[in-house]
């Protein structure tokens, strides 16, 4: 993580980085458009507050430093290098390197480049992404004495992966603004943050990942154990599913089969022999009994169903006569009592006789119907009927 989320375009949070003497105050007051930084205040950053073409700005000015060597710059100059990023948190976006150059200057010596890239990295080797370096003319400079004051401080643009910027005088002012908030753009709108909370937000990132790694540790520690446990419960599983498979064919094949074959070797027992024998006489009483009662009920039904039948039939006759006798009353009463009177002799009359006349037609029409008689044998009368008997032979069927 080398920087922080994005930010809205329209605060920009810019700090002035340079040797003493490099003109960054005069610089800022330029950039917010009035003389709000004092140029004679040294060994503190100031930060102030402002607008420019719309955009709101925070400009932090820092103390400059040796350019000869950071060896030589106090150390209390070097932590407030440190501490500019701090004073427009989240973070800058933008590390202005002030070059100052004039007609008159010298190339930048290796010293001084070698100073400069010092003092930058004390703001930590992340701070070269959002650097700028800035190229302030002092004078009217022609073009080919630009061209050398760049060269020179080739390795330090090499550095900030070739971005510089070239101020000639305030009406560029706009123009390094938009060269800040393109450079933003390229930074997916990331600032600098500051290396004490950088180094606070790796601290909690590295405690994060080791919960996070000792977590997937007992995780996997969970998995194995629990699939320890599942191939222990499925190898017993199989195991007692083998016993038991093999007690069940053991069972079918051969357990009962050398019980018998064993037993085939022992002398016979008496005792057994004999409960056995009373076992089988019981049994035979008890089919016997049973047999008995069957050929006592089919012998009462026997009986029973043809004296039923018999009464039945005579039954029937009465009741046609009494029928017959009630229908000639009530025809009859036409004529006074002695009208109901005759009707009721003459239709139980004629009941008596369709209904004898009925019972015959059914005996004889059925064919295999049986004529029903008595027959006097003992103590016990029975109803015996055939139908191959005739009139004439009643008696040789009584005989039967």
């Amino acid at each position: 993580m080398a920087t922080g989320g994005s930010s809205t375009q329209d605060d920009q949070r810019v700090v002035l980085l340079g040797k003493i003497g490099a003109g960054k105050s005069s610089l800022a007051n330029r950039i917010l458009g009035r003389e709000i930084f004092k140029t004679d205040e040294i060994g503190l950053c100031m930060r102030r507050q402002g607008e420019h073409a719309g955009r709101k700005l925070t400009v932090v000015d820092t103390p400059g430093w040796d350019r000869v060597s950071v060896q030589r710059t106090p150390e209390r100059i070097k932590q407030e290098i440190i501490r500019s990023a701090t004073l427009c948190l989240p973070g800058p976006h933008a590390l202005l390197l002030v070059l100052p150059i004039s007609m008159h200057d010298q190339i930048p010596s290796a010293n001084e480049i070698k100073s400069a890239s010092h003092h930058v990295a004390l703001l930590s080797h992340r701070a070269w992404r959002h650097t700028i370096v800035l190229f302030v003319c002092k004078d009217e400079m022609d073009t080919s004495a630009i061209d050398q004051q760049v060269q020179g401080a080739k390795k330090l643009i090499d550095k900030c992966e070739g971005r510089y910027f070239i101020l000639h005088n305030d009406s560029d002012v706009t123009a390094l603004l938009q060269k800040i908030e393109d450079m933003v753009e390229e930074n997916c709108g990331d600032f600098l943050i500051p290396q004490v909370s950088y180094e606070e937000s790796e601290k909690r990132m590295q405690r994060i990942a080791n919960q996070i790694g000792m977590h997937e540790k007992r995780v996997e520690e969970l998995e194995q154990l629990y699939r320890g446990k599942c191939e222990k419960m499925e190898l017993d599983f199989r195991e007692q599913l083998g016993k038991l498979e093999q007690e069940i064919n053991d069972y079918k094949s051969g357990g009962t089969m050398k019980r018998r074959s064993s037993s085939e070797f022992l002398p016979p027992n008496m005792a057994e022999t004999s409960q056995g024998g009373a076992a089988v006489q019981h049994q035979d009483s008890v089919k016997e009994m049973v047999a008995e009662n069957e050929a006592i009920h089919t012998m009462r039904r026997d009986e029973v169903m043809p004296i039923l039948r018999y009464y039945s039939k005579r039954f029937g006759v009465v009741m046609m006569g009494f029928i017959g006798a009630l229908v000639g009353s009530i025809v009859g009463a036409t004529d006074g009592v002695q009208g109901s009177a005759v009707g009721v002799i003459s239709g139980s009359t004629i009941g008596v006789l369709l209904a004898i006349l009925y019972i015959r037609a059914t005996r004889f029409g059925l064919g295999g119907g049986r004529v029903p008689f008595f027959v006097e044998g003992g103590n016990q009368t029975s109803i015996r009927s055939d139908s191959s008997c005739s009139s004439k032979s009643a008696e040789k069927c009584k005989k039967q």
